[in-house]
């Protein structure tokens, strides 16, 4: 068990180097302090990489907002499958009253859970359609009395994920009743209801003296982004570490292109990650996403990135939505993409993007993607193309298979999203 101080330290202490069971109680951690945790596991064949990291607050009761999980093809509701891309994730506590680190939210206008179906059964267990909810925890110090949850206009608290049954509210509406907890704990999912986009506060209020223990604070979602990996490369998080960017089929790259798509997501951007061809869900899984997102969540802006097949998906999904309307951005990202249907560089231009960023490497017998002609580019749109190979400042020993590791690659594309994007 390892700890360490974000507000202040860097490096993480070792605690405990040998912890038997599945808990521990940290006695030395200071009053009122942040802490940040996390486990290493250790056998006879070595240890293994870090686990994802945790935070707590000592002698503080604590609220917990997560990132979004769940998506589903909006045009199948009865049957729809739902899909957790990327692990359960907490927003940072020193990131919860940020107004872009902060937790995002999807306007929840998409009618998921509304239509009059049955839930899903899997494995005996109902599976709810609802997918653009917010599952915040609620934590109370031991020997702490009632304790209330105060809330802005724009939001509707929800006790479970399915919309069943409100949390109980008192007479103005603008609070809860006294919270039910079990164990010092309960959950609560939080729903964004206006139509437009915005800012509020969730408070964690102590009503025998009006103190605020905890706040947070969310955005609604103005932007989307959609990642394609590449062949073989699979958005689930197979190693088990938190994050979806995991090594390929367990050989020496990773799937890089994920890596920056796990990234966005935790700097509270709302992200969607598919292999090049979603079997599971058919492929016009993501170009309904962005057209949900578009007539019912009230995004503005998108953008498609793709590394190799992934590239070519990347061309296809733009291209499949040329019936959005003008204001909402078409922003795309070519990772030494090559054709989705085939073998072949993917060097054309997808007639509707404004901004096309078009990484790739011409190694000798490499697989990968080619130069755009300018002469493709439409009127008002930019087109940047860099050839790691042969462009000075960059890596001209990268191959198809470790373009999408690249640093420098993966920090531009990251910039370029951030910059084209601006609002989260």
């Amino acid at each position: 068990m390892q700890r360490r101080q974000p507000d202040t330290e860097t490096e993480f202490t070792t605690l405990a180097p040998s912890v038997a069971g599945t808990t521990y109680s940290d006695n030395t951690a200071t009053s009122g302090t942040l802490s940040e945790y996390r486990v290493v596991a250790q056998n006879a064949n070595g240890s293994s990489p870090a686990s994802q990291t945790a935070q707590a607050t000592a002698n503080q009761s604590n609220l917990t907002a997560h990132r979004p999980q769940a998506i589903h093809d909006p045009n199948n509701l009865v049957d729809a499958p739902i899909y957790d891309t990327f692990p359960k994730r907490p927003v940072r506590d020193q990131d919860e009253t940020s107004n872009t680190l902060g937790p995002g939210i999807r306007i929840n206008y998409d009618d998921d859970d509304n239509d009059g179906a049955e839930d899903r059964v899997q494995g005996g267990i109902e599976i709810p359609e609802e997918n653009d909810l917010i599952e915040v925890k609620v934590d109370r110090l031991p020997g702490t009395g009632d304790l209330v949850l105060v809330f802005g206009s724009r939001l509707a608290l929800w006790e479970n994920h399915d919309k069943e049954t409100s949390v109980p509210l008192d007479a103005t509406l603008t609070q809860t009743e006294p919270l039910m907890f079990v164990n010092d704990t309960v959950t609560v999912f939080v729903e964004w209801v206006d139509f437009n986009h915005g800012f509020d506060n969730l408070s964690l209020v102590d009503p025998a003296t009006m103190m605020t223990l905890d706040t947070i604070r969310f955005h609604s979602f103005r932007s989307i982004i959609v990642a394609f990996g590449g062949d073989g490369q699979s958005p689930t998080d197979t190693d088990g570490d938190g994050s979806i960017g995991d090594p390929v089929q367990g050989g020496p790259n990773r799937e890089g292109i994920f890596d920056i798509a796990q990234t966005m997501y935790n700097e509270g951007w709302d992200v969607l990650a598919f292999n090049e061809v979603e079997e599971t869900l058919g492929a016009d899984v993501p170009s309904t996403e962005i057209l949900n997102a578009h007539d019912r969540r009230f995004v503005e802006r998108h953008a498609v990135i793709g590394y190799s097949h992934g590239g070519g998906a990347t061309h296809d999904l733009i291209e499949d939505l040329d019936d959005i309307d003008d204001p909402f951005t078409h922003i795309g990202v070519f990772l030494d993409a090559v054709d989705q249907g085939g073998l072949f560089a993917e060097n054309d231009w997808p007639n509707i993007a404004i901004y096309l960023l078009n990484i790739y490497q011409e190694i000798p017998f490499q697989l990968g993607g080619a130069d755009i002609d300018d002469g493709e580019v439409e009127i008002g749109a930019a087109l940047e193309e860099i050839n790691v190979t042969v462009e000075p400042g960059w890596n001209n020993t990268l191959d198809h298979y470790s373009i999408d590791d690249d640093p420098q690659v993966q920090q531009l594309i990251r910039m370029r999203l951030q910059q084209r994007l601006m609002i989260r």
